[in-house]
């Protein structure tokens, strides 16, 4: 891949990261987002921890723009949901998992 190449994925991955983050924001104010590379080139992964017990509503809400990124523009982008600490740990308190 030429340095001008990835300056392009770069930008089009900056853009599609924004993007998705902020769908996230806007139905989950509280989120916490963070971007982190991927082992492959280009590859990034944006981590976003929830104030809920099924973090993978994020995934329902950003699925099909996920999937455009993926498929339609071919960005190694994942969406990765998580529980925030609080509801990690309301969680792991309702199923007995709980120290």
């Amino acid at each position: 891949m030429t340095a001008r190449a990835a300056e392009s994925l770069d930008d089009r991955n900056a853009a599609a990261l924004a993007e998705l983050a902020a769908l996230i924001t806007a139905r989950y104010p509280g989120a916490t987002i963070e971007v982190r590379p991927g082992e492959e080139p280009g590859e990034r992964f944006l981590m976003a921890a929830v104030d809920l017990e099924d973090p993978d509503e994020v995934l329902d809400l950003v699925l099909d723009r996920l999937l455009d990124f993926q498929v339609g523009e071919g960005l190694p982008i994942l969406v990765v949901p998580l529980r925030s600490p609080q509801a990690e740990a309301a969680y792991r308190e309702r199923v007995g998992l709980a120290p």
